[in-house]
């Protein structure tokens, strides 16, 4: 008989935030982040930017915080979101990576629903002025493959709309 072989599961859930919310991680880490890490067995960080970081990005594990070296603010998201998505390719072996904001609730089971999909990109879609579909900003869901085609995607990243920057590079 032969084996079949067991894909590594490995989701994580990046919170895009920025320092000035801190009210709104709090609130992320006293509602729903312990349902997914402890239940889910999901872990949880949350990003944000400074842009004097001497390194492209530093991760302090006692605060589940992953600073990266962008701006700080929402005129900065999408330079923010494929600079997480560089970060997740390089330093992690993620198999699925969440991405949602700071005012965000996420259902654990329901997110587990998706990710067993098993589908390389999930969001609520939409259509941006251009045709582009796209996962709305709010949260989406990608895949390993996913990750690493916009971890070196460079045509994008000027895009104001973070999501729709998601979805046209995914488009091609």
């Amino acid at each position: 008989a032969v084996m079949e072989r067991v894909k590594p599961f490995r989701p994580a859930v990046a919170v895009v935030s920025c320092q000035a919310y801190e009210d709104r991680r709090l609130a992320c880490e006293e509602t729903w982040i312990p349902e997914v890490v402890l239940r889910q067995g999901i872990p949880v960080f949350t990003v944000v930017g400074d842009p004097e970081l001497p390194v492209p990005g530093r991760f302090d594990a006692s605060r589940n915080l992953l600073t990266l070296r962008v701006e700080d603010d929402y005129a900065h998201l999408t330079e923010k979101s494929f600079a997480l998505f560089e970060w997740v390719a390089a330093h992690t072996n993620f198999t699925h990576l969440v991405k949602c904001d700071d005012d965000t609730y996420v259902l654990g089971p329901r997110l587990m629903r998706q990710l067993r999909r098993g589908l390389p990109y999930v969001g609520s879609p939409l259509t941006f002025e251009d045709g582009t579909l796209y996962g709305s900003g709010s949260g989406y869901i990608l895949d390993r493959s996913a990750i690493d085609i916009l971890a070196t995607d460079h045509l994008d990243r000027e895009e104001f709309f973070e999501d729709v920057a998601v979805g046209r590079a995914l488009s091609r």
